[in-house]
């Protein structure tokens, strides 16, 4: 394309995991108390499957990926 073959990464860090949680999902009550990690887990596909379809909805062509760093 234009002689440059490098590639841009876009970084999102979900600040009010909690707050999401609570509001957006059924299971959010009964979780925290006994699994922070797995409801993590179900917010974050969430948001990206969302990420997805309004990329997609914009014509944006893009690989959306999830990544734990520790």
């Amino acid at each position: 394309m234009f002689g440059n073959h490098d590639r841009h990464i876009i970084s999102v860090e979900l600040l009010n995991l909690f707050e999401l949680a609570h509001r957006e999902t059924w299971v959010a009550r009964p979780l925290p108390m006994l699994t922070p990690r797995l409801l993590r887990d179900v917010i974050h596909r969430t948001v990206v499957g969302r990420v997805r379809e309004n990329l997609a909805a914009s014509g944006v062509e893009a690989d959306v990926r999830l990544h734990r760093v520790r």
